[in-house]
């Protein structure tokens, strides 16, 4: 059984990124579509019930979704034992800091995936560079844990890996480089795009003596990430390496995604869905009946690793990654 869920509040975005989404459509789900905040609450709670003992909150963007401060308040004041967390590219969420500090969410995970304003602006449709960097920097300054996820794209990544290094030397950031993976119609993906993550990392153990780092926090097992981390003596940050392509992690996937629009995914790379929003809105439906669903849904999941062999190097599923939430 999963013991993380993540949890998609919107699929809007004030982002386009080309590697998230069609590049040619900016449809989104009906706001009737979309599961309501007490939903959301009743399903953390049902989760909570099934050993689910960390949330994340992803988009979409989060942080363009009406009140999601308020939201977040009471979520915190319904499960104070849940980790909490959020995933966001920090270009709206620097009035709302003061409350993520307030509610005791202690981490930040920033998707930044150029540091060249130019090449930033070409991937997302908006020049926000400056505004994502001075809301990274008031968040560390208010002491959050900030962990960059930057999407390795070959032409970008490793043009830009010496500037990504040297933010992990001067700034106390955990940067992650996430291979690019081809997930839905009519995104970015190329095969001749792909940057695999040994490839990064020759590269880096080029300019750095990178140490493995020791995971010494067993309680913390159950939440690891798929990430390899590294360390620079003397470095203020970290650098690890995310092969969600070359050397998939089945075995390790603590994960349970929840879409925007209130459905269940077992796989990130498997269309099957199981819509629980439906059971939500049925008033003769109880906690119980959804949590069997769930059970049985973790049950059939399936190995990514087969789905992808599959169907190698061309679209791996049809949703877009903005739809799924991460």
């Amino acid at each position: 059984m999963a013991s993380y869920l993540r949890l998609s509040v919107t699929d809007r975005c004030n982002f386009h990124c080309l590697y998230c989404r069609d590049k040619f459509s900016k449809k989104y789900i009906s706001h009737k579509d979309i599961l309501r905040y007490d939903e959301m609450l009743r399903l953390v709670g049902i989760a909570s019930q099934l050993g689910i003992g960390k949330v994340r909150i992803t988009g979409g963007e989060p942080f363009i979704r009406k009140d999601l401060s308020g939201f977040l308040e009471t979520l915190r004041s319904k499960f104070p034992e849940i980790a909490l967390s959020i995933t966001t590219n920090a270009s709206l969420i620097g009035p709302c800091l003061p409350v993520l500090k307030n509610i005791g969410l202690s981490s930040l995970n920033i998707s930044l995936d150029s540091l060249d304003s130019k090449t930033f602006a070409n991937l997302t449709g908006k020049n926000d560079l400056g505004t994502v960097l001075s809301n990274m920097e008031s968040a560390l300054a208010m002491g959050f844990k900030i962990k960059i996820n930057a999407v390795a794209i070959r032409g970008i990544t490793d043009l830009q890996l010496d500037q990504f290094l040297q933010m992990a030397k001067v700034l106390p950031v955990d940067i992650r480089f996430i291979e690019f993976m081809p997930l839905g119609r009519n995104t970015l993906w190329n095969e001749n795009l792909f940057l695999s993550a040994n490839e990064i990392f020759q590269k880096a153990s080029r300019q750095a003596n990178l140490l493995p780092v020791v995971n010494k926090d067993k309680t913390s097992e159950s939440f690891s990430g798929p990430a390899k981390m590294y360390e620079v003596q003397k470095w203020k940050g970290r650098v690890g390496f995310i092969s969600a392509m070359s050397n998939l992690f089945c075995e390790r996937c603590n994960r349970l995604p929840i879409t925007a629009r209130g459905a269940l995914r077992t796989c990130l790379f498997a269309d099957k869905e199981y819509a629980l929003k439906g059971l939500l809105r049925n008033s003769k439906i109880t906690d119980d009946n959804i949590a069997k669903v769930i059970r049985q849904a973790c049950h059939k999941k399936p190995l990514g690793s087969e789905l992808m062999l599959k169907k190698k190097n061309i679209s791996i599923i049809n949703s877009q990654m903005a739809s799924i939430g991460g």
